[in-house]
């Protein structure tokens, strides 16, 4: 409310006062951003706006840890700066943390995939050759390839997409689109099979791993692409290997992730020596963008205890034996979080244990962030601290 003294002027109530500050406060923080996103790249409109959407949906609080699904399960679960991002086969979820549904958009497509970078993420049809782009709270576009079958795709931490697919001559093609869905480069790889993708930091490179069978036996490749040359910058040959992921860990490094071991790529075109893993099965990797990453080996024959070796960029730090079935790792700020049947270990980058959580009930992943253990199974996500 408002009212005249008696010289006339207008004087604002308290509360009015307030309100209006509070206005004026918001109109100064969109115009920095709108000012920032002139003149810093890789920053849009309408991610802005998301962003600004995704931060207004998190005030307030939720029920709180465990979360609970139902009618749908949990596939793939990735941290998205403190809240945590939910990928279902037919939804995407992301939640607070204190478990408040941030957002939830359905996914429509019959044998989906997923690559997570920064807080986006490309959502892919196997079977369709669809595919689009999200933040964590909403889709900023989308994408038909007109009945390719898609192998894999990854996003960059600017939302450049690259895409891997067969198209209608049986060829394996590797594509990548900018995030105006432009494409901007394109590879014929034939008949080899695509099996990971990654794209560097700095947005001008890419790395792509294959498999193909030669003499009745399971090769790979893995490609260093360079998105303003009409060649490969570096080709490396696995024989006997089957590679299974590729990751920048930094602008130009790349581990290497097969069945026989881990190798590192530095700057693009130097390959170190692969680190065998013997005998044991492998099970799971961590994110190798972090400079320090680990591997979850399982012992050969079937039994589930296993060992977890950790890295710090090419070179190898530690191994650690699991007494009980081994179920996930995770890495974050050189701590690791080792997954048992029973049991939650924090590890600091010396290799020696910090924390012992127990568990109550059997997960079938791990997601370490600061000091909190989001610990998921196919229809439950539940937290402990430590």
């Amino acid at each position: 409310m408002s009212k005249k003294n008696k010289t006339g002027k207008i004087i604002l109530s308290k509360g009015l006062m307030t309100a209006l500050k509070i206005v004026f406060i918001v109109f100064i923080i969109l115009s920095l951003i709108f000012i920032a996103a002139r003149t810093i790249g890789g920053v849009t409109l309408k991610s802005l706006v998301s962003d600004i959407k995704t931060s207004v949906s998190n005030l307030g609080t939720g029920e709180g840890y465990p979360y609970r699904l139902s009618g749908t399960d949990i596939e793939k679960t990735f941290s998205d700066s403190s809240n945590i991002f939910v990928f279902c086969e037919n939804k995407t979820m992301l939640l607070s943390p204190s478990a408040k549904k941030i957002s939830d958009i359905p996914v429509e497509y019959g044998t989906p995939g997923i690559n997570f970078n920064n807080g986006k993420a490309v959502v892919f049809d196997r079977d369709s050759g669809q595919y689009r782009i999200q933040s964590s709270s909403e889709i900023i576009y989308e994408q038909d390839l007109k009945d390719k079958i898609i192998s894999t795709a990854a996003i960059s931490r600017n939302g450049t997409c690259a895409v891997a697919y067969i198209d209608e001559n049986s060829h394996n093609i590797f594509e990548v689109f900018n995030k105006s869905e432009k494409s901007i480069f394109k590879w014929d790889l034939s008949s080899e099979r695509v099996t990971s993708v990654d794209i560097s930091d700095d947005n001008k490179y890419a790395v792509v791993s294959t498999v193909y069978s030669k003499n009745a036996e399971m090769n790979s490749k893995v490609y260093v692409f360079r998105f303003d040359s009409k060649d490969y910058v570096s080709c490396f040959d696995f024989y006997g290997d089957a590679v299974v992921n590729v990751s920048y860990n930094k602008h130009h490094d790349i581990a290497v992730i097969s069945d026989n071991g881990r190798s590192y790529i530095e700057d693009n075109t130097s390959l170190q020596e692969q680190f065998d893993f013997s005998s044991d099965v492998l099970y799971k990797a961590t994110d190798n963008k972090s400079s320090v990453s680990a591997v979850a080996l399982r012992k050969y024959g079937g039994d589930t205890f296993g060992t977890v070796k950790v890295f710090n960029g090419k070179d190898f730090l530690y191994s650690i034996d699991t007494e009980k079935e081994l179920r996930g790792v995770s890495v974050y700020n050189n701590k690791i979080c080792i997954l048992t049947a029973g049991e939650a270990l924090i590890y600091n980058k010396k290799g020696e244990k910090t924390d012992d959580i127990k568990l109550d009930s059997v997960f079938d992943d791990v997601i370490l962030k600061g000091r909190k253990v989001y610990l998921i199974n196919s229809l439950e996500i539940e937290r402990k601290k430590f």
